[in-house]
């Protein structure tokens, strides 16, 4: 049975680095400052989903994309599937 110690820092490790990488790749993906950027596989799936409704996960990656930040909530997700990942690590 892994320590407490163990599974927090593999949980802040993995936080953290979605919280570092993310921007970049949506950036790449074509989630720009301006919104979505023209010709981007971004711009690519918003004319194949249409109409994005509030909440949806593309709606989402356009706004972490504007405001240069990841989501409080897919870093939450990173740190879950890092201490999932490193579990046979401890």
């Amino acid at each position: 049975m892994p320590s407490w110690w163990k599974i927090t820092l593999a949980f802040v490790v993995g936080a953290v680095v979605t919280a570092v990488v993310l921007p970049p790749v949506l950036k790449l993906l074509g989630f720009g400052v301006g919104g979505v950027i023209a010709k981007s596989c971004a711009s690519l799936v918003q004319g194949l989903i249409g109409n994005v409704p509030l909440g949806h996960w593309f709606a989402v990656a356009t706004s972490a994309g504007a405001t240069g930040t990841a989501p409080w909530k897919w870093c939450i997700i990173g740190g879950a599937v890092a201490v999932y990942a490193a579990w046979d690590l401890f």
